[in-house]
Formats: C-alpha cells, structure tokens, sequence
C-alpha cells in the first residue's frame, strides 16, 4: 500500500487496497483479502431465497480522501450476519470479486470470514486489536491472517475519519434502510407524475443519443396510455413515435421488434449516468429491474413514458438499472417470473391466434374451389363419366361445343364408325 510509513506494521499477508481492486487489477470472479473501516450499513433485509442481504460500505487509506467507497455485500441466515457499528475496522478474507450494476464490488463466498473489530475498543499500535475482535459467526474459529491485528491498531489510528458518521447518525441510516417504500409496479397500473420500480424486458436494442439512452420496454401488461405498437414499428424513431430511417447500421439490423404489440410497451429515457451502463451492459431481450422511473407524458403529449435520471441522494456513480439472470430459477426474482409467465401466456395466445387466422383463409380457398366445381369434389371415375358423356353429346368436357370429329388413336371418327382414310379411296 502506497500510504504506508516506515514504521507502519507489516501488510496483512496476501491483502491487497480498495484502490487496487477499484482500479481492476484483480478480476470479477477472484477472491481477495482486505482490511477496511465501516463507512455505513444498510441492515439485512430478505431475499427470495434462504439468505438475507446486507451491504457494508467500506474505505481504506489508499481511498480515504476520495469520493469512490468499495461495497461488501453479504449473503448470509439473518442470526449469521456481522454486527458492525460505525468505525469498525474489517478484515475480509477470501471475499468474491463481482461486477454488478457495472460497478466493482465485493461478495461474500462460501470460504469468506469477516472479522470485525469494534471501533471503540481498538487500542493504540503496537499493541494488537485482538480484544477488539467480534468473532465472525460463521465462523468463529477461523483466526485473522498473519500481521492483521496489529495492522488493524495502526489503521483505525492513522486513517482520516472525516467520512464516517456519528454513532447515532450510522444507526439512523441503518435503520432507514429498512423503512423503504416498496413502489413496485405492473406497467398496466403507472400512472403520471409518479415514481416506480420495474421489472421489464427489452423489447428493442438502447438507440444511442450521445448524453442520453431510449429503450423499449414490456413487462406483458397493457395500458391504454401507451403507445400503440404495431408490425411497423421496426424501426421506430426514438422523437417521433413513427417508423424512421436510422444512421446507426448496427441498430437497425439488430433491433427488429417483435412484440409484444398493441399497447403493451413504454419507451424509457435514460440520463448519465445511466445510459453509459444501458449502452454498455443491456440488450434487447435482456430482463432488467429499474428504480425510481419518472412516469409523464412524453414530447408530444399524447403517450406516457418513462425517465431515470441521476438520484440527487445518491452516489454519482449509482446506477438503478440492474440487468437480472434467470438461471438460477430458486433465487430469480418474483416479479420476474410472473412477467415470464405472461410473456409466455402472450405468444401463446398470439400463436393461435396466428394458426386460426390461417386456417380460416385455407378454409376460405377450399370453399371457393369447391363452389367452382358445382359444390363437389370429382374423383376418376366421375371425370371419365363426364368425358364419355361429352363425346355422346358432342360437347367438349369444358362444356363448349366440340368443333370438328373427335378422333380416337387408331384413325376411326369415333361419333360415324368409319376410317377417312378407307373412304378416300372408294
């Protein structure tokens, strides 16, 4: 670590900083070791699996007097979890390297041990911090890497401390972070002037407009306020509601929409820094959660879309757009799959109505051919029937009167008997 002194303890062994690993030196998918101080907590909350999630945020002194925080984000039972208080200085090791959100963060592995030390009982260095140490309630005998301890009493006692909030302040937060209002929502039940959460497909590929993203979305409900798709729209002007040419080669070859039609999709507006991440990291087809979307009627009035611009509470760097896996179907998120149940009920639904429509026209086709016919379908032996009966008459078996002797292969006029040839020469 850079910010190290002479006469700073030995680096924790096979410890690397927050700025090494924001700065992408190990890759998403490693597992690593850091000594960090607690910034802020947002205290467990459930999951649709066993586990619940918290997520610490964390810095170190190679990331102390910037704006960038490294996150740890912890799966784990509820009475598992590690209890933190502001200040608290964490040894994290082998904790799991992600990219989520396009922002790197950490994760806690099946081989992760989190030893927190509380803030207040950290002694001065040389000494150690051993009696600072909250066991990890996982697993409460693992034991901290070599040098760690001491390391830990000589962070806690150098580090800048500016950033960390109060006690009370941390808890408030904390416990603010458990009062959010759950503003989920269908597509079908948004309305004006509100502020949503979404869980949508995207129906087409991001269209590009430099500062700024648009993107089609469905989650297979429809409301009358949205514009209504049709078979046209393949290449839909993201200004103008109406088919356009685009000047982007790739776009258009990729993006051909194919439903859900009618009034099932809303176009969506991203700002920074959230249309960095939608043309980077989503696609059309990809399934998304996306927070706080502003609900109003779009440039020309007539139609509702959306809006995610940048949360003035937030981190710059936040990004409410979360691209959401469906391999894991004990873990894929309930809202996620009643929009797969719908999108699947919908071509269903479409398919035959499809296989009806096309069953009608060929019924229609054979009902006219048969009208042709006199209403009844000839077989051989009603044609050789009608032919016979048209040589007797003298009428050809297309009903016109036949012009001249019919003759059969062997020279004779079949209607007098007699061979022209024979007769030529009496």
């Amino acid at each position: 670590m850079s910010t190290q002194t002479s006469s700073a303890p030995p680096f924790p062994q096979g410890c690397i900083s927050a700025r090494d690993i924001l700065d992408g030196k190990p890759r998403p998918g490693d597992l690593v070791n850091i000594v960090a101080m607690v910034k802020d907590c947002l205290l467990p909350i459930p999951t649709n699996g066993q586990d619940f999630k918290s997520t610490l945020r964390l810095f170190d002194l190679s990331t102390q007097d910037g704006f960038e925080e490294l996150s740890l984000v912890i799966f784990r039972p509820e009475h598992l979890m590690p209890r933190v208080g502001a200040g608290d200085v964490i040894i994290m090791q082998s904790a799991k390297l992600q990219r989520y959100k396009g922002d790197l963060s950490l994760v806690t592995h099946h081989r992760t041990c989190l030893h927190v030390y509380q803030a207040s009982l950290i002694p001065q260095y040389p000494q150690s911090a051993n009696s600072a140490l909250k066991p990890d309630p996982k697993n409460p005998t693992s034991k901290p890497l070599l040098h760690a301890e001491a390391f830990v009493s000589w962070l806690y006692h150098s580090i800048n401390k500016s950033s960390v909030p109060s006690e009370a302040q941390f808890r408030e937060r904390a416990e603010q972070s458990l009062n959010l209002k759950d503003k989920f929502s269908r597509l079908e039940h948004v309305r004006e002037g509100k502020f949503y959460d979404l869980v949508v497909q995207v129906v087409r590929e991001p269209y590009d407009l430099v500062d700024k993203a648009t993107v089609w979305i469905t989650d297979y409900t429809e409301n009358e306020t949205f514009f209504p798709m049709t078979a046209g729209c393949e290449e839909s002007d993201p200004y103008n509601y109406t088919p356009a040419k685009t000047t982007n080669a790739s776009q258009s070859s990729t993006s051909a929409f194919q439903g859900p039609y009618g009034k099932r999709c809303m176009e969506l507006t991203c700002f920074e820094t959230h249309a960095a991440f939608v043309k980077s990291w989503v696609r059309q087809g990809a399934y998304v959660r996306l927070k706080n979307i502003q609900i109003k009627y779009g440039h020309n009035g007539q139609y509702l879309e959306g809006f995610l611009r940048q949360d003035r509470e937030a981190s710059l760097f936040k990004v409410q757009i979360e691209v959401l896996e469906t391999t894991d179907a004990e873990n894929t998120d309930v809202h996620l799959k009643e929009l797969i149940r719908r999108k699947r009920d919908y071509f269903k639904g479409r398919k035959k109505d499809i296989k009806l429509a096309s069953a009608g026209a060929t019924g229609s086709q054979k009902r006219s051919v048969a009208e042709e016919s006199g209403g009844q379908k000839m077989n051989a032996r009603k044609r050789r029937a009608l032919q016979r009966a048209a040589i007797s008459s003298n009428v050809s078996p297309d009903g016109d009167n036949a012009q001249g002797p019919v003759a059969d292969l062997n020279g004779y006029d079949v209607r007098t008997r007699t061979n022209p040839q024979a007769t030529s020469r009496v």
